[in-house]
């Protein structure tokens, strides 16, 4: 599901410029956090941690890997999944993969 969604905006932030795609892929980000968790994409925000939300817990926490694995086309390693405890850790490590944000 989020999947679809998400490539049309990965395609669409492709075609613009740098500062609309760097918009766009925090924007992406966000979506990504709030289809994985079942939570509305204005909780999604820098404070926004591990179980800090009862939607967070480990069944979702792989949902959100796999989430973030699909829409970015990356492989997390181990040491990236367990560190997966927030919003700002999740940028940390797309900026590690190369992927930039806003």
């Amino acid at each position: 599901m989020a999947e679809q969604l998400v490539g049309r905006s990965v395609n669409f932030c492709y075609l613009n410029s740098d500062r609309n795609y760097l918009y766009m892929t925090e924007l992406l980000l966000k979506k990504v956090f709030a289809e994985a968790l079942l939570i509305p994409e204005g909780q999604v925000t820098d404070d926004l941690t591990y179980q800090s939300v009862k939607q967070w817990d480990s069944v979702a926490h792989m949902a959100l890997v796999a989430a973030i694995e699909g829409t970015f086309n990356i492989m997390l390693d181990t040491d990236e999944v367990l560190g997966l405890s927030s919003v700002a850790k999740a940028r940390e490590i797309l900026t590690k993969h190369h992927i930039t944000l806003s």
